[in-house]
């Protein structure tokens, strides 16, 4: 999809997207930038945050400092 939106913004002559049906290009935007954040950000942070903070809330100490 990003690649798409950078294709239609190389010249500015030439277009994938139809003078008529330009709100297409605002709805690609919009869907790409909601796929971006319900799939990449929002699971990275809790999988991330997940991983950091859930053994400092259950005082497991080998996995915050684990021995050789």
């Amino acid at each position: 999809m990003s690649l798409f939106i950078r294709f239609e913004l190389y010249s500015s002559g030439s277009r994938i997207i139809c003078t008529e049906t330009i709100a297409t290009y605002n709805v690609i935007i919009t869907i790409h930038g909601l796929a971006m954040i319900f799939m990449f950000l929002m699971p990275a942070l809790y999988g991330g945050y997940g991983n950091f903070f859930v053994p400092i809330y259950i005082w497991w100490f080998g996995s915050r400092f684990p021995k050789n």
